[in-house]
């Protein structure tokens, strides 16, 4: 009876059968369309997030309650998010590790400043495209 399944390399780094490189590049292929897929999701996202943050950061100033800070506390958090969430995206469009790090670190310090350590939906959702971006660097550096 005849095996279907490819063979493995053999020791002296050789391909020993056709079949084994086909089902590399297949690898590759859906690996690269992953990646591709994480990307787009992640930049339709941060659209979405930085035009959010943008209409309440605009409304929160020129609204009725003007938009000052109660305490210094505030302002620290404030560098943080929505600051550090919506700089790091937009930096991440064009270097997503350097991004996806910085909005990743911005909404972590803001947790810990704010001596809240549970996730907030609308927060750690207007900043989940940073660690969309920080994994699709990370899965695209060995390519």
């Amino acid at each position: 009876m005849k095996h279907f399944l490819p063979q493995a390399p053999s020791s002296s780094g050789v391909f020993c059968s056709k079949n084994w490189m086909l089902i590399k590049m297949n690898n590759l292929k859906n690996k690269i369309l992953l990646i591709t897929s994480i990307r787009w999701l992640a930049r339709i996202w941060s659209i979405a997030s930085i035009g959010f943050i943008s209409f309440m950061v605009i409304a929160h100033i020129v609204g009725e309650e003007s938009g000052t800070f109660n305490s210094l506390s505030e302002v620290v958090q404030f560098l943080f998010f929505p600051s550090g969430v919506y700089i790091g995206m937009i930096i991440a469009w064009k270097w997503e590790g350097l991004g996806g790090f910085i909005t990743t670190i911005s909404i972590i310090t803001f947790h810990m400043l704010g001596h809240n350590y549970f996730l907030d939906f609308w927060i750690d959702g207007l900043s989940t495209p940073g660690l969309l971006f920080l994994f699709c660097f990370l899965l695209s550096r060995d390519q």
